[in-house]
């Protein structure tokens, strides 16, 4: 009887650190992220993709403005890109691009179009929310999309 015991109890643990060991791999397969878009037919989301596939801006692109905040203690800062000034009509984009991760938030500057980014980690979400925060309050960050109207001769 103190055999069976014995190998129930070493079953039972040797399935416990399986466990362990395989929601540990998961822990690091579940930062991946996704664009979410958001335009006048409704929304969908890009496929996932790694840390490394995030979208920069281009260097053609030019710099409008940047800002800086502090979360958790850290200073952070966001800068605002367009490539409305050498892109094709109807093509020009604002692009919001946070420091560590790369373009948290781009819209267009013709259409009711938008793109945020997305995490399925919940601290990477909470640095991009409140990111998108400052954006949506700090004046330095705000453009006036009368800039982004076609001039009339």
């Amino acid at each position: 009887m103190k055999s069976l015991s014995l190998r129930l109890f070493l079953f039972s643990t040797f399935l416990t650190m399986l466990s362990c060991s395989h929601s540990g791999k998961n822990e690091r397969q579940k930062e991946l992220y996704f664009y979410r878009n958001t335009h006048q037919k409704g929304e969908d989301s890009s496929s996932y993709f790694q840390r490394v596939k995030i979208k920069k801006h281009q260097p053609t692109d030019d710099l409008l403005a940047q800002s800086d905040f502090i979360y958790n203690g850290k200073k952070h800062t966001i800068r605002l890109y367009t490539n409305y000034f050498h892109a094709p009509i109807d093509a020009g984009r604002l692009f919001y691009e946070l420091d560590q991760l790369g373009i948290i938030y781009s819209k267009s500057t013709s259409f009711y179009d938008y793109a945020v980014l997305k995490s399925t980690n919940d601290r990477i979400n909470k640095i991009i929310e409140r990111s998108l925060e400052h954006i949506i309050f700090d004046p330095k960050l705000q453009v006036k999309m009368e800039m982004f109207a076609p001039k009339s001769k």
